[in-house]
């Protein structure tokens, strides 16, 4: 087994600042066709759902208390929150800002995604982002792309870097975006808000109450036309015109006509739709291939996708026919195979024809990669491989999955990683981790003092 080496690659946080001030919340709202609390639940002791807040603020040190299951997530400015269904208020801590209470309009459901942004009071400098998993939003017949409004602003990149290395920030004086790159700013803070760069090399930003898409020069590529868009997948991305969900290209040519009320990103080459409150599927040309008959419904994964028309679930193929019976009280998505169901029992897995093939002796379970998938007993995390067998016990707090041949596992507040066999080959000693890419893996690791923090890659 190779050696594992980490590598500290930055020291941060430097002296205190002055008094703190008050955060101020922007807005508060649902996102129901954002499914990233479905597609990466976090469930409560209860195997429910949580709800996912996900907090936009540009801030340092930015913790949580309340209903809250897990460690928080940082995905650049965002923090990903989450919280049991039916919780009705968070505390948000900053070292930039004063301790807040914020009382949710109505309790949380357990599987919605909220998003909350907060306006803060102090300057705070140019963050590196952690890579995650982007979940995209996107919602059809060929139509004319919107009329464009007078030319939007642009601005010149100080540096030729690649997109992917670029970094959303906020200048606390004027409230406005922009992008960075090692502390040096490349495109100057002109836009109401920004995204991050997708592998495309556009990014969707915000200028005059409108969306659209810049290049790495900072050029608008796709005129900011648009109430509100999504992130590319399959090499399409949902706008909103006049509050009905449609597709652009990567040119900006409108493929699919903005109708439904709602829509997803495509996944597996269809879509997710809503017409008059019911669900169903379009493809790449916008048709609908699965008519919208369902009361709820998640991606095509492996040629099958989790359907619920009354009060269970069953799962469909991409021609639209029932392939398995609506029999579980819920249902994910498959994965190498097998897809984690719920049954009154507990969680098992069943194979492609619906055969339960690990037996629901969990209290939830998660999809599998590289052989291998989170189970969770009595509120501790192991893995299961595909014949069922609890390879690594049910002894942690937390764990994420596997990712080239690692897992973090979670340990009294300390991240550390596993292999496959479930030995622990990097030490439990991090605040924050992600997975494995490209041979690292970017970690948060508390230094011992009282004043500093640092930002490592923990190397293969």
């Amino acid at each position: 087994m190779k050696k594992l080496l980490v590598i500290i690659l930055l020291a941060v946080i430097g002296a205190a600042r002055g008094a703190a001030q008050d955060a101020k919340v922007r807005s508060f709202e649902a996102a129901p066709m954002d499914v990233t609390a479905q597609k990466y639940a976090r469930l409560d002791l209860h195997g429910e759902k949580c709800a996912l807040v996900k907090v936009i603020v540009v801030a340092q040190g930015v913790t949580f208390q309340g209903n809250v299951m897990g460690d928080e997530q940082k995905h650049g400015s965002e923090y990903w929150v989450y919280l049991i269904g039916g919780t009705k208020m968070l505390r948000i801590m900053s070292e930039n800002f004063l301790s807040m209470m914020y009382h949710f309009p109505e309790p949380l459901q357990g599987g919605v995604t909220y998003e909350l942004t907060l306006e803060t009071p102090y300057p705070v400098a140019p963050q590196p982002a952690v890579p995650t998993p982007a979940p995209a939003v996107a919602a059809s017949k060929p139509a004319p792309a919107p009329v464009a409004p007078s030319p939007a602003p642009t601005a010149a990149v100080t540096d030729s870097v690649p997109a992917v290395k670029y970094y959303v920030f906020e200048e606390p004086a004027t409230k406005k975006s922009g992008y960075s790159f090692k502390g040096k700013v490349v495109i100057p803070p002109i836009f109401d808000a920004a995204r991050y760069f997708r592998d495309n090399g556009l990014a969707a930003v915000k200028t005059g109450g409108k969306w659209g898409f810049i290049d790495k020069s900072g050029k608008f590529v796709i005129p900011a036309v648009y109430e509100n868009v999504g992130y590319y997948h399959e090499g399409l991305v949902k706008v909103i015109v006049d509050g009905k969900s449609g597709f652009i290209d990567e040119k900006g040519a409108m493929v699919i006509r903005p109708q439904f009320d709602q829509a997803t990103y495509f996944c597996d080459g269809l879509a997710i739709v809503c017409i008059n409150k019911q669900y169903g599927y379009i493809d790449h040309s916008g048709e609908l291939v699965i008519p919208a008959k369902y009361k709820s419904c998640g991606d095509f994964h492996e040629g099958l996708a989790a359907i619920r028309k009354k009060d269970k679930w069953g799962y469909i193929d991409k021609t639209g026919k029932q392939v398995i019976s609506d029999k579980f009280v819920q249902a994910n998505f498959f994965s190498e195979g097998l897809a984690a169901v719920k049954v009154r029992a507990g969680w098992g897995y069943i194979d492609r024809k619906g055969k339960m093939v690990i037996a629901p002796a969990y209290d939830t379970a998660a999809e599998f990669h590289e052989g291998m998938a989170r189970v969770y007993d009595d509120g501790k995390c192991g893995f299961v491989d595909k014949k069922g067998r609890l390879v690594v016990p049910t002894v942690y707090d937390d764990a994420w999955h596997f990712s080239e041949g690692l897992a973090a596992v979670k340990v009294n507040d300390k991240w550390g990683f596993i292999d496959c066999t479930g030995t622990l080959v990097i030490q439990p000693m991090f605040s924050r981790v992600c997975d494995f890419d490209n041979g690292r893996a970017y970690v948060l690791g508390i230094v011992r003092s009282a004043t500093s923090t640092s930002t490592a890659a923990a190397k293969r």
